[in-house]
């Protein structure tokens, strides 16, 4: 009885397998008590595919899996818990894992690399001390509030009123609040030193990245966007195209359709609220930008201004910089100048690339126009050379370079061909 199908529910302590075979039938019921106990069954396995619910530790165990060569997969809790029958108790989860994971129509999570769950984790951390400034800051403005000393919300002017707040022996704080506040006030001075380091190090790290070097370039995406974007998704291969990205960040409007009657609400909020976040406040910065600029972007982002609120208006602009982020070189990890412009969109979604002559080949009249969307799409670089290749008057004049989306997308300027005059 080979497994074919291996569900794994994790716990801090124990975990719990079912193997199903090519039938669907259960073979096979395990526990074990440590990761380490787990990762050498897994060793003595056949190849088969590994499936876990995304939860913590399960990137850890998923390259531990594909290392030895098993199809690992992450599935979505919320998509598991459909297929569990019965009572709940680890060994029905392991099942309802691996029947899950049968599924061809299931989503799937990608398995973070280490460097991803690093730079994850810091970003993580320097939020959570961020957080712990602002709580500390609110309780020193608190505090003075009591004997009436009133002080502005901005944090700026908390740490230029309260060193002389606290040298002021006439303002009535008492001396044990005073002491007080010097303590809460060096906490401050603490949490700037944490955060600061914890800027620097994102700053170091989207200097020695391409991708983040690459998504600096579009407008509103500073260090930590690019950075916390690379995080998450990677190089972008669990997304078919940007629209997706944008869904998955739940930046466009929640459905509730029935009866054939379209129903949409506000924004759906899914996905990952911290970079959906910091996205929104890129996009808000970017509106300030585009007063001072004339650019396709520009005129776009301020004829939506006119028609919609603010909000909404930079809601949809953080959907299009979502869409153009996927199409940038993060999810490539291959910059290079192309048609002399430093950005190129994203990779090609097959491996294999096709020959110029072989491409050229079947290439009919036709078709040449959508063959060049996809080359502009993807990238490619033989498809490029296929139509270039191809002689036609039509295919030159209308050929448009692998970053012609791109340019569109954030407004650079560039040369357009001209049109052949049909009549002539």
């Amino acid at each position: 009885m080979t497994i074919q199908t291996a569900g794994i529910d994790l716990g801090k302590d124990k975990m719990h397998l079912v193997g199903l075979d090519a039938n669907g039938e259960v073979v096979a019921r395990r526990e074990f008590g440590s990761r380490t106990a787990l990762i050498r069954y897994l060793a003595k396995c056949c190849p088969c595919r590994v499936a876990m619910e995304a939860c913590a530790g399960a990137h850890y165990v998923g390259r531990k899996a594909a290392a030895m060569e098993h199809e690992a997969k992450l599935l979505p809790g919320q998509y598991v818990r459909a297929y569990r029958k019965s009572q709940k108790n680890d060994y029905a989860d392991g099942e309802a894992i691996a029947e899950a994971a049968t599924r061809p129509t299931m989503r799937e999570v990608q398995i973070k690399e280490a460097s991803q769950q690093e730079l994850q984790l810091l970003h993580r951390q320097r939020t959570g001390w961020v957080s712990q400034r602002t709580a500390t800051v609110n309780r020193i403005r608190a505090m003075l509030l009591e004997f009436g000393i009133t002080m502005p919300k901005s944090i700026d002017k908390v740490r230029s009123q309260l060193p002389l707040i606290l040298e002021d022996a006439d303002n009535g704080v008492p001396d044990l609040t005073r002491s007080l506040l010097y303590e809460l006030w060096r906490d401050v001075v603490a949490l700037d030193e944490r955060v600061d380091w914890a800027t620097k190090q994102l700053e170091r790290m989207a200097r020695a990245d391409p991708r983040a070097r690459a998504l600096l370039q579009i407008p509103g995406v500073g260090v930590i966007i690019a950075t916390a974007t690379i995080a998450a998704i990677g190089d972008g291969r669990a997304f078919r195209r940007g629209r997706d990205f944008g869904a998955w960040l739940g930046l466009v409007p929640k459905q509730y359709s029935t009866g054939g009657k379209t129903r949409l609400l506000g924004i759906s909020h899914t996905g990952n609220r911290y970079l959906r976040t910091i996205l929104i406040q890129g996009a808000r910065s970017a509106f300030q930008q585009f007063d001072r600029r004339d650019d396709p972007l520009a005129r776009w982002a301020k004829r939506l201004r006119q028609r919609k609120p603010d909000n909404v208006s930079v809601v949809a602009l953080a959907n299009k910089l979502a869409r153009v982020i996927l199409g940038n070189p993060a999810a490539a990890g291959d910059v290079q100048p192309r048609h002399g412009c430093r950005c190129i969109v994203t990779r090609s979604r097959s491996q294999a690339q096709p020959s110029p002559s072989s491409t050229a080949r079947r290439l009919s009249p036709p078709s040449e126009r959508k063959h060049r969307q996809r080359m502009a799409v993807t990238g490619d670089r033989h498809a490029a050379e296929a139509v270039a290749a191809s002689g036609s008057a039509k295919s030159s004049a209308y050929f448009a370079p692998a970053c012609a989306i791109l340019h569109r997308g954030l407004g650079l300027k560039r040369a357009r061909p001209q049109r052949p005059n049909r009549f002539a």
